[in-house]
């Protein structure tokens, strides 16, 4: 019975680290690789490498492997060294207590010798976990920066579009402007000429300056109504485009009610403040999902971004956050940010209905 009860607690305390090590593995590697690494990083791998150490040492090539996908390139490396130091004073330390167990492979040879192969197979196939976890964090790394960078250029190239746009009416008020100058001097010369003529004759001048005038005043609201009709970005298009660029993180959208007419203006900050959420999650937050949703409804337009990334504290907001709410207080909006350690960071954005314009949703 005393063996029995020894045998069930070494089992279940194994059991126990083991569920420690995996729970520990799951949560340092859900955010991986991280970018800015916490002591609570630290400290699990930590345990993992006492789990490993007292349950088996296979469970080192995990521990190794996880190490530069959770710590930076110069900390990673100093681990490794680390780890490799005290591998070899453990395995010394069991072999001197009789406790090591070399590979089944080594075991007719000389004790010495058994124990240097199985030492060094074991040096070996650590060092093989950590190129491979070095290599899946480089890869990585480089598939966030190629996701920032791509989602500037999407940004960019939509700041082109709307910089065209604008020349685009810029030349054609400069046209408009021409256009009425002559027309205007046409005009004024045709009232002079009736001043100057005999009444009999004034009636043709003045008519021909009143057609002037007619034509001018249709060219003018033609003009200017289509230099005030600013189109609208198509925003799930646009939203659509933005999340085939960004392969990481991964982005989950939802869109409620009908947003084929929402107003330009409306449209174009949405759009940019969702941008601006993709680069903050991209840029800062280390995060594997992000969430957008955007509602329209009664009240107005809403937009809510979400990530599951490390967060912070406290944070100083910066020129992309004050864009942001600069933009949507220039619509009567209000824009409320959501972030603690650990705990992401959130963008909620609400805009009220343009004045004289109905924002229900058709049933």
């Amino acid at each position: 019975m005393p063996s029995l009860a020894g045998f069930v607690i070494a089992e279940a305390a194994t059991a126990l680290l083991l569920a420690v090590f995996a729970v520990s593995l799951w949560i340092n590697l859900r955010e991986a690789p991280v970018e800015r690494p916490t002591r609570a990083h630290l400290l699990r791998l930590l345990g993992h490498l006492v789990a490993g150490m007292l349950v088996h040492t296979d469970l080192m090539y995990v521990v190794a492997g996880q190490a530069p996908l959770v710590l930076g390139r110069r900390a990673a490396m100093r681990w490794l060294a680390a780890q490799t130091v005290l591998l070899v004073v453990w395995a010394a330390l069991l072999w001197k207590l009789k406790a090591f167990d070399p590979l089944p492979a080594f075991k007719d040879a000389a004790p010495a010798l058994a124990f240097g192969l199985t030492l060094l197979s074991l040096l070996t196939w650590q060092c093989f976990a950590f190129c491979v976890g070095w290599l899946a964090a480089r890869e990585a790394l480089q598939r966030r920066a190629f996701a920032r960078v791509n989602a500037e250029l999407l940004e960019a190239q939509q700041e082109l579009a709307a910089n065209s746009r604008l020349e685009e009416r810029l030349h054609l008020s400069r046209e408009l402007h021409d256009s009425l100058g002559h027309h205007l001097v046409a005009m004024q010369l045709q009232l002079d000429l009736a001043q100057r003529v005999p009444p009999e004759r004034q009636a043709a001048h003045v008519g021909a300056a009143a057609a002037l005038s007619r034509g001018m005043l249709g060219e003018v609201r033609r003009v200017v109504s289509a230099l005030r009709e600013e189109s609208a970005p198509d925003l799930e298009a646009s939203l659509r485009a933005l999340l085939a660029a960004v392969p990481e993180p991964r982005i989950h959208l939802s869109l409620s009610g009908d947003l084929s007419d929402v107003p330009p203006a409306q449209a174009h900050t949405l759009l940019r403040c969702a941008q601006e959420g993709v680069n903050n999650a991209l840029r800062h937050a280390g995060a594997g999902n992000l969430w957008i949703a955007i509602e329209r409804g009664d009240a107005g337009m809403s937009l809510n971004l979400r990530d599951d990334g490390s967060g912070a504290a406290s944070f100083r907001p910066g020129n992309g956050l004050a864009g942001m709410r600069e933009r949507v207080e220039a619509l009567g909006g209000t824009l409320h940010v959501q972030c603690g350690a650990d705990a992401g960071f959130g963008i909620e954005v609400r805009l009220p209905p343009p004045a004289g314009v109905s924002q229900e949703v058709p049933k």
